[in-house]
């Protein structure tokens, strides 16, 4: 709604500071000319021959910002409510205890072992609890294209999720670090392309953050451990802004290819094609030509992009 209130603001200015220069135009030509029965009947033509220019440019105009308001209106389907998203919410409360909790912790033990930092060694977890707690859907917005489904989602999720890992660090003291009460306040944009006649029906599912999320946790360490290792906490948000940024924020995004069912799963879409993925799909594509718009180019107007210094952290350092 934000974004389709500043299109019309620069499409209703545009139009307006047109019409209202061929105006000004107009009168200083009468203005410009001595008075005199021929004089005045000469300004007087030359007045509406101005004010007819500047008329079609502001038709010109018009036009142009129609079409972009339609195009901007075009690649929307629907906005859904939480009473819309009342059967979506029940798969995700009902999928929470196991498969989410699953994803969850094999997503975990991978960005503990991609972690790269020169204070430390290495990150092992100890155990994990996703919770009980899952998600919650707030409402989404559902987007109109050829080869693809894609909706965004608000999300709210105040998680109840307990890791206790152990950080080692490059001199090779370890330091117990409990994780817990991961809370995540942003737009989860999911899109499936390309649509397939095989089952699934797509090929791949697409996840990003299409504007920069707020993402917070406890961290608790003993007072000991904070005496040795000070610089923990700083490097523990560090790396997870770095994560965040480097795979979610939009465009940026995590390809999860799909399975062909039932035995011996591979993934539909040819490694090529998944590499194809990570860089553009649909959705960006119809965003990209919007952008290509006359009114948008003369207007300005930039799509909203995720950014990093817009990432909300909040870690809490507390004693073990």
């Amino acid at each position: 709604m934000l974004r389709g209130w500043k299109i019309f603001k620069a499409v209703s200015g545009t139009v307006w500071s047109v019409f209202t220069y061929g105006l000004q135009v107009a009168r200083d030509t009468l203005l410009s000319i001595d008075d005199g029965e021929k004089r005045n009947q000469w300004k007087w033509r030359e007045a509406w021959r101005v004010l007819k220019e500047q008329l079609t440019l502001t038709k010109k105009a018009a036009v142009e910002g129609v079409q972009a308001i339609k195009l901007e209106a075009s690649i929307y389907s629907a906005v859904i409510g939480t009473p819309g998203l009342i059967s979506l919410q029940y798969f995700v409360d009902s999928l929470t205890p196991k498969l989410l909790s699953s994803m969850a912790k094999e997503n975990f033990v991978k960005a503990l072992s991609d972690l790269r930092n020169p204070n430390v060694r290495k990150i092992t977890l100890e155990e994990f609890d996703f919770g009980p707690k899952g998600p919650i859907l707030l409402s989404a917005r559902t987007y109109k294209l050829d080869d693809a489904i894609a909706l965004d989602v608000d999300v709210d999720w105040s998680s109840e999720l307990k890791a206790k890992v152990k950080v080692t660090s490059k001199f090779g003291v370890a330091v117990p670090v409990t994780i817990k009460k991961l809370r995540f306040d942003g737009v989860v944009r999911v899109v499936l392309t390309p649509l397939t006649d095989e089952p699934p029906g797509f090929g791949a599912v697409l996840v990003s953050f299409p504007k920069a999320p707020s993402i917070g946790l406890d961290v608790s360490l003993s007072k000991l451990d904070i005496t040795k290792s000070p610089w923990l906490r700083e490097e523990l948000l560090k790396e997870i802004q770095k994560a965040v940024v480097a795979e979610f924020l939009w465009p940026r995004r995590i390809v999860l290819p799909s399975g062909a069912p039932p035995t011996n799963p591979k993934p539909i879409l040819s490694r090529v094609v998944l590499n194809a993925l990570s860089e553009s799909d649909p959705l960006l594509d119809a965003e990209r030509k919007i952008e290509e718009n006359e009114v948008y180019r003369k207007s300005n107007i930039k799509r909203e992009k995720a950014l990093e210094n817009e990432l909300g952290l909040d870690v809490v350092v507390a004693d073990g």
